[in-house]
């Protein structure tokens, strides 16, 4: 099975994608993911894809990483009500200490698009 992935990772998606990671213990299915694309929702896009990129770091996630929509097609913008400002609770800075390090050049397809 082939998939992508669109998420706007806060607390829940963030543990989705651990639960789905190649590497997970967890996973007892066999599918390809092709892309994982991070949108508004939970938090804003762009901390949204950063919480994309650290969920990475964390859970190898072996595909490509691309931001996608700013802004909800229909309703207006609220952030930070269920999973706080960063989307994971505030725990973005800690969980990002645990994780390897990457470089921006390993993201060359997460840029900001704002729609």
């Amino acid at each position: 099975m082939k998939w992508l992935l669109d998420c706007d990772p806060g607390v829940d998606d963030f543990l989705a994608l651990n639960l789905l990671a190649p590497s997970s213990a967890y996973r007892d299915f066999e599918a390809d993911c092709l892309a994982y694309v991070s949108v508004n929702g939970n938090c804003d896009v762009e901390t949204a894809s950063s919480n994309l990129a650290l969920a990475d770091r964390l859970f190898q996630l072996s595909a490509p990483i691309y931001q996608g929509r700013a802004l909800p097609l229909n309703k207006e913008v609220r952030h930070g009500f269920f999973h706080g400002k960063d989307g994971l609770l505030g725990q973005a800075q800690a969980l990002a200490e645990l994780a390897p390090a990457k470089t921006a050049s390993e993201y060359p397809d997460l840029v900001s698009r704002r729609r």
